[in-house]
């Protein structure tokens, strides 16, 4: 069983449209980066009292993008994309990460 942290419609939304901007628009982009970077890390945390490794599972365009940005940002966690998962393997949503406050 892979337990997993899994991306709300709204961050996928916002790291697509910081891949396809431009260097002006990745400026504004620093905070929305910020707050979902600081959402994994507190859901991590949540999850770390349990003992249960994680992973954060992705749309397969987004993958290497977010592993960059958890990477700079020196948060250790494997990113995978739906598509990387054989499967015969189940995966568990631990929780869903997002910027609005019904996700968050």
């Amino acid at each position: 069983m892979i337990e997993a942290l899994v991306l709300g419609p709204d961050v996928e939304t916002a790291m697509r449209k910081i891949a396809s901007s431009d260097a002006t628009a990745l400026r504004t982009a620093e905070a929305t980066v910020k707050k979902v970077v600081d959402l994994v890390r507190k859901r991590m945390e949540e999850n770390a009292r349990e003992g249960v490794p994680l992973c954060l599972m992705t749309p397969a365009d987004l993958r290497r993008q977010l592993r960059r940005v958890l990477k700079q940002h020196k948060v250790e966690l494997p990113v995978l994309s739906f598509a990387d998962v054989a499967p015969d393997y189940q995966m568990r949503t631990v929780a869903v990460v997002g910027t609005a406050k019904a996700a968050a």
